[in-house]
Parts: structure tokens; sequence; C-alpha cells
């Protein structure tokens, strides 16, 4: 992993790259996400991890003007920094909107779009479509260590003086059994030395989220998607594209049967499979 800077809108960013071939960029606390890619993945594409704001809060920072559109915008400003032409750009999880708002608005800079595990919208009625579909689909027992560990996490909150960070790693390690297929993962190993501007973070999904309506500017993307989704994911279940995807004219969805809310992780060799076939077709 090699690490370099970057100057946006006069501040000075660090971000982190590895790999050769096509540029693709994965965006929202992306060094999170280095050690769920596949290592074969690095021997086709430059993967460059843009943490930019999201780890670290730059002096001054007006969260009232953050929006999904400068957020895209601050991905545009590196792809033309590094000089890349076209790039591939990728969203796991909520961040799947920031992609797909990305490729929306910059076209004519994006092979391809791939998202993991998130949903095309999330709205109130998608919100309470994934708690419905965890309480029907999830198994007893899965529940019962759900309501366990956050039982554990009061505890723990009230006998611990935590960080913000510290609170926002262990409440995601406390709802393992909605993200991954054992329900006692511990991922904390994804965590090590990942500190999250967690005021951006809640900005993004409490207020920017909420307001942003795509459904329109998918039927103008013309863009190829890529939208891959676990069958055991309960956070971000793939019933959530149901309503949406005759939206895309470009969509390749997928479903993988072994896979829960990290699909790059749980089923490495069929993710790099789709993705090298479907940058074959649009590079």
């Amino acid at each position: 992993m090699k690490k370099s800077t970057i100057l946006i809108e006069g501040n000075t960013y660090e971000y982190q790259y590895e790999g050769e071939g096509i540029p693709l960029f994965v965006c929202g606390i992306a060094s999170y996400y280095s050690a769920t890619f596949p290592e074969k993945l690095k021997t086709y594409f430059r993967l460059v991890y843009l943490d930019l704001c999201w780890t670290e809060e730059p002096i001054g920072l007006d969260y009232s003007q953050i929006t999904m559109d400068s957020l895209t915008d601050q991905i545009e400003a590196v792809r033309e920094a590094l000089g890349y032409q076209k790039i591939v750009i990728f969203g796991h999880s909520i961040f799947a909107l920031l992609a797909l708002a990305y490729a929306c608005k910059y076209q004519r800079n994006t092979y391809l779009c791939v998202t993991t595990a998130g949903p095309a919208r999330w709205l109130d009625d998608d919100i309470q479509l994934a708690e419905k579909y965890w309480r029907a689909n999830a198994s007893s027992e899965r529940q019962q260590i759900f309501a366990d560990n956050m039982t554990a996490l009061e505890h723990e909150k009230q006998q611990k003086n935590l960080t913000e960070n510290e609170l926002g790693v262990k409440t995601y390690l406390a709802t393992a059994p909605k993200y991954w297929l054992d329900p006692h993962f511990d991922c904390s190993y994804l965590w090590e030395g990942v500190c999250v501007n967690r005021k951006l973070l809640n900005h993004f999904i409490n207020t920017i989220v909420p307001l942003y309506r795509p459904d329109e500017s998918y039927h103008g993307l013309t863009v190829p998607v890529l939208a891959i989704m676990g069958r055991y994911d309960y956070a971000s279940p793939p019933v959530l594209w149901d309503g949406i995807k005759d939206k895309f004219c470009k969509l390749r969805f997928s479903v993988f049967e072994n896979s829960a809310h990290y699909p790059q992780l749980d089923e490495p060799e069929r993710f790099t499979q789709l993705l090298l076939r479907d940058i074959e077709n649009v590079s």
C-alpha cells in the first residue's frame, strides 16, 4: 500500500493506492475497505482509496454546505488531479449511493459503477423494508444474539467513557448478526488504524441521504452499473432493489448466495470474475 497527498479546495488530503491497471476509486471511508478486496483484483486495477474528509476533518469545514453534489465533486477533483480520463467508481453499503451519484453526474468520466451490499435509495420506506426483512428472515438465534449484543453494548457505555470513534466501532461490532454470515464474527481487524469523521458520517446518513431522491437520475444513467447483494445481508437485503431495478437501462444485478454484507470478502472469486467481465465490456 502506498500513500500520497492531494490538494482540494485549499485542503491537503491523504489517499492510499495499490495495484496496477484500470483506476478503481473506492469512495467513503475507503481505507476501511482495503482489507476486503481480493488480492487478484490488484493485478487488474489501481485501487485508489479516497478517505478525503471522511477520516479527517479539515479546519473550518462547513457541514451545511456538504451535499451529495459536493461529495461527488470532491471525487471528480481527485480524478482530474491524478490525470485519469475515466475511472471505475465503487461504493459499499450506504456509500453505494455516493458511487451512483458520481456515475450519474460524471457519466463521461466513468467506465463502470460497482456497488456491493448497498441500496439504490435509502428513504423511510426502504429502512422499514430492511427491518421487516430482518424480522421475517433472520433466525431466532441470530436475532437473540443481536439483542444480547445490544444489551452488552449499553452496559459497556454506562461503565466506560468511550470516545465517539470507539463507540462507533463497538456499535458496528455489536451488530455483526446483521452484517456477517457468522453472527459472532469479529471484524475489528478492519477498523485497525481507521479513525472516522463521525460528524460527517452522521451528517451523510441523517441529513444528506434522507433528502436524496435519485430515481429520476437513474433513468438518464447510461453508465453500466454492477450491483451485487448478499443473500444473507440483513442490513441491506436484496429486496431493497425490487422496486427500482427497472429505472436503470444498463444494470447487472447479482445476488451472491453465500454472502452477507460483504460479497467481495465472502465470495472473492465470484466478485472478481463479475467485475473483470463487466470492465472488459466497457473499457
